[in-house]
């Protein structure tokens, strides 16, 4: 059949450093108690098929609140981007830095000092939603949802949501959601999904 499947693309809660604005890409830390608690008293779609989340802590223990009992299949990939030298700095720590502020203003061309390069974060994620989407072959999976970073949904919603969207359009809080739509043979082939919902920003941020 070729019905339509759903991803259903989720931040993961607040930790300490997104609370103070810090760039924690790599960096393996908790959910906040402020996070946690905010992820209880929130509403979610009922139980995917599957949940797919990143390796790191923060996402893991989001994927144990909102779904507790489901297990999940954890991706590297759908790490958020590598800060290198950055990481666990604030805006305010890195502004008179010439490095960051070349990046800042052309992420494409300037890398991250001891981190990732905008391309290989984005080949990265991309690996990482083909991976995601191959468990669609399985026509008892219709809906997954997908825990990780604000830079992975923001590169996922660009590459794979709407066309003709601009790249930092796309913001979720943390904790918040949305969802990409398509028929099955599409989404494996790498088309372009309709946007059930999502909120929007042009802010650009850190967490």
């Amino acid at each position: 059949m070729d019905g339509n499947v759903v991803v259903t693309l989720i931040r993961h809660g607040l930790t300490e450093a997104n609370r103070q604005k810090r760039y924690i890409g790599w960096t393996d830390e908790a959910l906040c108690e402020e996070g946690k608690k905010a992820l209880e008293k929130s509403h979610y779609p009922k139980a995917p098929d599957l949940v797919i989340a990143s390796d790191l802590q923060r996402a893991a223990e989001t994927a144990g609140i909102i779904y507790p009992k489901q297990k999940f299949v954890a991706l590297k990939e759908l790490r958020e981007m590598n800060f290198g030298d950055w990481e666990q700095k604030t805006y305010s720590e890195l502004k008179g830095d010439a490095r960051y502020q070349s990046w800042l203003r052309d992420m494409l061309h300037h890398e991250v000092p001891n981190g990732e390069s905008y391309p290989t974060f984005s080949e990265r994620v991309k690996r990482g939603w083909e991976k995601t989407v191959t468990y669609f072959f399985d026509e008892t999976i219709s809906h997954i949802a997908m825990i990780t970073h604000g830079g992975v949904i923001r590169e996922i919603l660009y590459r794979y949501g709407p066309e003709g969207s601009s790249y930092w359009q796309w913001r979720l809080d943390h904790g918040a959601y949305c969802s990409l739509t398509e028929k099955r043979t599409d989404v494996r082939r790498g088309k372009r999904c309709m946007l059930l919902s999502a909120e929007r920003s042009t802010e650009k941020e850190n967490g």
